[in-house]
């Protein structure tokens, strides 16, 4: 069996045309890093409510930033697109110290966006609702990168030092290619999972054929 991977970073459309262009070689199937919708662990906590928020931020932005229809609109292939590890799931994989360690800078950074009384321009007198304005503005974006930073950092260690999603996504293509009959599929993901994800796949027999995203510098760091 032959895995075709092509990196990205997910929200650029020059990746999205080198993965169109992959479909194209006899491929059986495609597979895209994507997770089911489950988001309730089995007990609730402040860290995983703050990094599921910030997940979710995440995603909306990808989706806001994404140019044109997915490929998932564009092909006539059979498509999964739940192979990546639950968040929950996910969550429950990392270390407490990792948690703790991103959570106290994250804590100081959103309470502080709730408690600064006002965020004067620099150098100008503006008008009061100006400054109002302003200083609402100044908060929720403390707010909301304090939340993302939070999620994102978890995410890059994670890649990085334990490399769950990659493992999860692996015997999700190996068991479902062996289940369908695929001989040859294309695998989409972010460019980061290449450094991984294709010798995980060789390990259970496959063959892979492995391109990096057009914007490689970038899709390093993207989730």
């Amino acid at each position: 069996m032959k895995a075709v991977i092509q990196g990205e970073i997910h929200v650029s459309s020059t990746d999205r045309c080198l993965l169109d262009s992959r479909l194209d070689q006899n491929a059986d199937a495609l597979f895209v890093e994507a997770r089911e919708d489950r988001v309730g662990p089995d007990g609730w906590s402040v860290g995983y409510l703050s990094f599921l928020i910030g997940i979710l931020i995440l995603y909306w932005l990808q989706d806001v930033l994404s140019n044109g229809p997915g490929i998932k609109e564009k092909t006539n292939l059979p498509i999964h697109d739940e192979i990546d590890t639950p968040l929950p799931e996910l969550y429950a994989e990392l270390p407490q110290s990792w948690i703790v360690t991103l959570g106290i800078p994250t804590a100081i950074i959103f309470v502080a966006g709730l408690l600064i009384p006002s965020f004067p321009i620099p150098f100008i007198n503006e008008p009061v609702i100006v400054g109002v304005i302003f200083t609402l503005s100044m908060r929720l974006l403390m707010l909301i990168s304090a939340i993302c930073l939070f999620s994102f950092g978890l995410i890059i260690l994670e890649e990085k030092r334990i490399g769950t999603r990659d493992q999860h996504m692996a015997s999700e293509i190996d068991r479902i290619a062996r289940a369908k009959g695929y001989q040859t599929v294309v695998v989409s993901c972010g460019d980061e999972h290449i450094d991984r994800l294709p010798a995980l796949l060789e390990e259970r027999g496959w063959e892979t054929e492995v391109h990096e995203s057009a914007h490689n510098w970038a899709a390093k760091i993207s989730p």
